[in-house]
């Protein structure tokens, strides 16, 4: 039976090793982009006038920016995620969150603390900001 913290530990790793294949995925349709440039440029460039290499570069070109814009927004969301976990880990060992029911901003910014009963009460909770 495989213990808890080992499952903990084959997620996360499986977790960076998706992040990392991704990064290493976009790193090769980069390499593959400018060398498949330079070829369509060298091969395909007829002096005739003949437009195919530039549309072939443009489609191309839209398929890696929106590759690239995937994997931002991949790792945007990443980021977000973890950033939540954190704020429930703080909140679960004993931080305040600043948009709880028992603090308030004061007129100078400071966060002050309301008391349980002035909760549910606007004009209590404003005295004590």
């Amino acid at each position: 039976m495989v213990s808890d913290n080992q499952e903990i530990y084959t997620d996360i790793e499986k977790q960076i090793e998706l992040r990392f294949r991704r990064r290493r995925n976009f790193a090769f349709h980069a390499v593959l982009f400018m060398a498949g440039v330079s070829a369509i440029q060298t091969v395909l460039s007829w002096p005739d006038g003949d437009e195919t290499p530039l549309v072939m570069i443009l489609i191309w070109g839209t398929v890696f920016v929106l590759h690239g814009l995937h994997l931002l927004f991949y790792e945007a969301q990443e980021r977000a995620l973890q950033r939540e976990i954190e704020r429930e880990r703080d909140w679960l060992h004993g931080e305040k969150r600043k948009n709880h029911p028992e603090l308030r901003l004061a007129e100078d910014g400071e966060l002050v603390e309301i008391p349980a009963g002035d909760w549910d009460d606007p004009q209590k909770a404003r005295k004590h900001s």
